[in-house]
């Protein structure tokens, strides 16, 4: 597997490679730090896997426009790195089929998305809904969905895990954003898709 890694941060960039090269095996891994050093050398994109972009509110036209540039040519998968996503980027993400990874989770667990999502693409036994392009649920939000699938209620949740019910109504406000959806029905049949969450039919109450 080939990795492109555009970083804004050099230890990010470092620091992630390493992990990445330990857990997926790639047989070769290009960083770069800004734009102009990968156009430099935008032909070793056409021969990448997979392309991992670390992508802000100053950088995503321009993140865009690199996406643009090297799916004209060839179809890889894309995952932006994101530290917020505005409401105005769903749809041009959407549009291009691109993944969304919270940066701020830890790198193990970003690990383990992008194989999720490169095993969702290369088999027809499991698969993430490509169109959709649903933002990846942090840890806590998770597990939040996963309590709610076994029928537990924001007051049993808030209990369980020690915080404010308040701040239950928060995580799932922002599963429903993030899933595009207006009820916890809707939220744990697409993390049942995406195999987040897990059915369980024995629960002890």
């Amino acid at each position: 597997m080939n990795i492109v890694l555009l970083g804004l941060d050099e230890r990010f960039v470092n620091n992630f490679k390493s992990v990445l090269q330990k857990n997926l095996g790639c047989k070769s891994i290009n960083t770069y730090l800004n734009f102009y050093e990968l156009f430099q050398e935008i032909s070793k994109c056409l021969f990448a896997d997979v392309m991992l972009v670390e992508v802000d509110i100053a950088n995503f036209k321009m993140c865009l426009q690199l996406v643009d540039t090297i799916i004209e040519k060839k179809k890889l998968v894309v995952c932006f790195l994101y530290h917020t996503v505005l409401t105005g980027w769903k749809k041009k993400i959407h549009d291009r089929k691109i993944y969304l990874l919270d940066i701020k989770k830890p790198y193990q667990d970003l690990v383990r998305q992008i194989s999720i999502i490169l095993y969702c693409k290369e088999t027809a036994l499991y698969q993430l809904d490509v169109e959709n392009c649903y933002m990846i649920l942090t840890h806590r939000e998770e597990e939040i969905l996963q309590l709610i699938a076994d029928g537990n209620k924001c007051k049993d949740i808030a209990k369980k895990l020690y915080i404010s019910t308040r701040t239950i109504e928060t995580h799932i406000s922002n599963i429903f954003k993030k899933f595009d959806v207006s009820s916890q029905a809707e939220a744990i049949r697409i993390g049942i898709e995406q195999g987040i969450i897990l059915i369980n039919y024995n629960i002890d109450k």
